[in-house]
């Protein structure tokens, strides 16, 4: 069943998420791995809806803007509510950072694909040899 909130649609995990994140004190924050236990939901879930809940307008916070976690690494990406616009702040801070990232490497995949697509591999689909 779905629901609006201050006029903005939302699904069903997006309102089990935003009450879950919405009942913990002010200033904490869950992991990935405490919602998808609490939720019972896959944790790359927890970042999906975290993100659509962020694009709606809702003041949801994370601590990775790509929901990447490196399974050696003891930080868990973690998840909050916040009355607070310097979260926000921070959010859009990381979030450009990150596009900027994420463009450079989408201009370096296409040179390569480039390289490859002219020197590479021929037009049957067929490698060669490349030396980059």
């Amino acid at each position: 069943m779905s629901t609006y909130i201050d006029g903005i649609h939302l699904d069903d995990e997006e309102q089990e998420l935003l009450a879950l994140l919405k009942s913990i004190p002010v200033g904490c924050s869950l992991t990935d791995i405490e919602i998808s236990s609490r939720l019972s939901w896959w944790v790359p879930q927890v970042f999906g809806v975290s993100a659509s809940l962020l694009s709606k307008g809702l003041p949801v916070c994370f601590s990775s803007s790509t929901g990447w976690h490196d399974p050696a690494s003891p930080d868990r990406a973690r998840f909050w509510h916040t009355n607070d616009a310097k979260d926000l702040d921070v959010m859009v801070r990381m979030i450009r950072q990150e596009s900027e990232d994420l463009e450079e490497m989408l201009e370096g995949c296409e040179a390569v694909r480039q390289r490859l697509t002219t020197n590479g591999v021929s037009s049957e689909g067929r490698h060669v040899r490349l030396e980059l």
